[in-house]
């Protein structure tokens, strides 16, 4: 796969509305080509946050494509946590949780 027909099916896959259609591009092109091709980025998370990805790590690579980690625990963080709340992110790999959570709770890694 060439960069610039990745760099287009990234763009679909992060910008289009919803999720249909999007499992077959990543699973058959995108996530092996960014593995392998790796590329070091900038990119805004869901959450409002920017944070410096190489798309080599699966973590960094989903974040690089969706713009978070893990969207279904994603959502039920941003539905359940309320400002001051204490939220642990006991597996903070990369912290993206702690991340998402640090705008309304009380973060510790």
């Amino acid at each position: 796969m060439s960069a610039s027909a990745a760099r287009v099916l990234r763009a679909y896959v992060r910008y289009a509305p919803g999720m249909l259609g999007k499992a077959r591009p990543v699973g058959r092109f995108l996530d092996e080509h960014l593995r392998t091709h790796p590329v070091h980025a900038t990119v805004g998370l869901r959450s409002g946050d920017k944070i410096g990805v190489t798309t080599s790590d699966v973590i960094q690579r989903y974040q690089y494509l969706f713009g978070e980690w893990e969207p279904n625990l994603s959502a039920f963080l941003r539905d359940r946590l309320r400002p001051g709340d204490t939220f642990i992110d006991v597996g903070a790999h990369r912290g993206a949780f702690s991340l998402q959570s640090a705008p309304t709770a009380t973060s510790s890694p």
